[in-house]
């Protein structure tokens, strides 16, 4: 009785162990493995619709709410339907 207690015991720490602290580690290798495959494919796809040559790709995924976030970074602005539409704000030229 006593012996399977502990085994009892031992695949439950296991067990905790694997779902809070495991687990968690190896979906974040598995999302960055498949951001590693992707954004190459994304970032191609991204240079041919819009037609200028993306200089970096940044995506992040929040695995508690499900949203993923994409900021692509242009050498020039792409070109638009209304240009007047954009705002001018306070931009300038960082060197």
């Amino acid at each position: 009785l006593l012996l399977r207690h502990v085994i009892y015991s031992t695949m439950l720490c296991a067990s905790i162990y694997f779902f809070f602290f495991a687990l968690p580690r190896f979906i974040e290798r598995i999302r960055l493995y498949l951001e590693k495959i992707t954004n190459p494919e994304l970032k191609s796809l991204i240079e041919e619709i819009i037609g200028k040559p993306v200089l970096d790709l940044m995506t992040n995924t929040n695995l508690a709410t499900g949203r993923t976030g994409i900021i692509v970074i242009f050498n020039q602005l792409p070109e638009v339907c209304n240009p007047e539409s954009i705002s001018q704000g306070k931009c300038q030229e960082f060197s």
